[in-house]
């Protein structure tokens, strides 16, 4: 944590949070505030055998795997050598706990440290500023909590040293469950979980002003706008793309608390968020509680209960869809079929600025751009623009898109259009990701091969000089 730029502070009924420091000149945008290793991590189960331990890059083999527990795996000696001081305390549970829950597995991993470690217990941990909500879990997950600790108990029978007292275990779990970060990979799909001793201290705000970025399990947190003197750090914990009541259920869920940002507070952004189309003129129909009330300028009305129905039918289709794609990992052209017929189906009820398109556009895109369709990569690109522009700013998510879409221009031979895209992208993702950023000089490469006279050659040169 960078102290020069921002401080701890307690606010009462809300607990720790970080915020720029009142003495401060404020944080400008791209400002890294913080870059921590975990306190400990994991993978998520389908990425075990194809990541390595250390790095998390994806490999088509992982060749070296740990002679002790038969069960980490390295890409390189090198990894191997470094991730030892780290796995040296799990080498002896690793193997025995692979195969339960990722919050399980990161709950051993924390016992371990408690094994090795004598500063890990007790008040002096590195986590034990961290908040539990162990007596929220046992009110809203009844048995849940104690299902969790007989499978640990389970899993380390023959290593009893390795246990704790009941109380322990609960509040271990607690934290856990409550300060994990999904481990993003350089495409924003999560690879694994993580708890941080400090990033765990900052906020929520469906409108944050700060955004993490991983490199590896590594994360680097940096300021997406800027951010005055006093005024809190604050990231989201939830997809920001989604209507306020879903956030709300997300966080009170899984958070135990009810958001009140400004964002939550937006009814007329919400009503956007989740705008129907006219089925006779077309235009957009902003969504309140009362449905049946609804109606447009035209004069039509949307008291059909069919019409009502149909909504909520496709709207599940779309999602069982998206969360399905896995399964059609090896049938690309039936999937992306299944997504435009998807697309179809949304565009029926469903106006253009529905966040509802989201993420099967962004599936969609995804899946031409491994097919090398490229003029229809560019057209689903072009639809989340004009979706993430309305709703999103300094965002990793329209830094990537806009980066897929320069890449896809550039193999249709649309080379200034492409640059543009990829500026726009090189933009976004300083800010996101920083200067030194792998995903950054990717970008710049591109570009100078593009202009080899332009700012990205020059630039390069001095960086060389």
């Amino acid at each position: 944590m960078d102290r020069d730029m921002v401080e701890l502070f307690t606010e009462p009924g809300k607990g720790k949070g970080v915020r720029a420091r009142v003495t401060g000149r404020g944080i400008r945008p791209g400002c890294l505030i913080i870059a921590e290793d975990p306190y400990i991590f994991c993978l998520d189960m389908e990425e075990m055998k194809r990541r390595c331990h250390f790095c998390l890059q994806h490999r088509k083999e992982v060749p070296l795997v740990c002679s002790g527990c038969k069960y980490a795996r390295y890409c390189s000696e090198k990894c191997q050598e470094h991730d030892q001081e780290h796995h040296r305390m799990e080498c002896e549970v690793a193997n025995l706990v692979s195969g339960i829950a990722s919050n399980l597995r990161m709950a051993v991993a924390v016992l371990c440290k408690m094994r090795h470690l004598s500063v890990e217990r007790g008040h002096l941990s590195s986590i034990a500023g961290l908040l539990s909500h162990v007596d929220d879990i046992k009110r809203t997950r009844t048995g849940g909590l104690q299902a969790m600790i007989s499978t640990i108990r389970t899993s380390l029978k023959f290593l009893p040293d390795y246990l704790t007292d009941q109380e322990t275990l609960e509040t271990i779990i607690g934290k856990v469950m409550c300060n994990s970060f999904a481990i993003l990979d350089e495409e924003h799909q999560q690879v694994g979980s993580a708890v941080y001793a400090q990033a765990s201290m900052i906020n929520h705000s469906c409108k944050p002003n700060c955004v993490p970025v991983f490199r590896g399990a590594r994360v680097e947190i940096r300021a997406a706008r800027v951010i005055l003197p006093g005024e809190e750090a604050t990231i989201s914990y939830t997809d920001t793309l989604t209507p306020t009541q879903e956030r709300k259920d997300h966080l009170l869920f899984n958070y135990f608390f009810t958001c009140q940002c400004e964002a939550c507070n937006d009814k007329e952004r919400d009503a956007r968020m989740q705008c129907l189309k006219c089925p006779r003129c077309g235009k957009q129909i902003p969504k309140t509680s009362a449905l049946q009330l609804l109606s447009c300028s035209c004069g039509y009305k949307l008291t059909s209960g069919d019409f009502l129905t149909d909504m909520e039918d496709i709207k599940n289709f779309a999602d069982n869809l998206v969360n399905s794609r896995k399964s059609y990992a090896h049938e690309p052209e039936h999937f992306l079929y299944l997504l435009e017929r998807c697309l179809q189906l949304l565009q029926d009820v469903f106006h253009e600025d529905n966040v509802n398109f989201v993420s099967v556009l962004e599936r969609a895109l995804d899946v031409c751009i491994d097919m090398e369709e490229w003029q229809n990569a560019v057209t689903y690109a072009e639809r989340l623009e004009r979706i993430f522009r309305v709703y999103l700013q300094n965002d990793v998510g329209l830094g990537l898109l806009y980066k897929k879409k320069g890449l896809a221009q550039l193999n249709l031979g649309r080379t200034e259009e492409a640059k543009q895209s990829l500026l726009t992208a090189k933009r976004l993702l300083i800010v996101t990701h920083g200067w030194g950023h792998d995903l950054v000089h990717y970008i710049r490469d591109v570009l100078s091969e593009l202009d080899p006279e332009g700012d990205e050659h020059n630039f390069s040169a001095l960086q060389s000089t």
